[in-house]
């Protein structure tokens, strides 16, 4: 009976402790925007710039880390005929395209990713 208290503190400790464990290994798959770190890039395989008659730059606003790029990327890619390229230093994407997409259209597939167009660059 005098080991009860003490036997207490130490349950209590190691359910702490398992929370702990479990919140960190739970939290790391996790980036700022909520990605899951594990999420495969959908991979362009046709990289010839001659070969997309169309291209934008999308300036995007609220993308801040490689999980918020391939959110983006992915979206945008899996057109496929497209092969957009995200730059996180200037908030913007490479939209290259074998056939033209309307601004809207763009605007909506970039907003299913969680980010916003703020403006649209005709290059070609």
């Amino acid at each position: 009976m005098e080991y009860l208290p003490t036997i207490a503190v130490i349950v209590v400790l190691a359910i702490i402790i398992a929370a702990a464990v479990i919140a960190v290994c739970t939290n790391k798959k996790k980036g700022c925007c909520g990605t899951d770190t594990h999420d495969k890039k959908i991979k362009v395989t046709d990289k010839h710039p001659d070969n997309y008659k169309y291209c934008v730059r999308l300036s995007i606003s609220g993308m801040t880390c490689s999980h918020c790029k391939l959110k983006v990327e992915n979206e945008l890619n899996a057109k496929g005929t497209v092969w957009a390229e995200v730059d996180l230093k200037d908030g913007s994407a490479l939209v290259r395209m074998k056939e033209e997409l309307p601004d809207d259209t763009l605007r909506r597939i970039v907003s299913r990713a969680g980010y916003t167009v703020v403006g649209i660059e005709k290059i070609r």
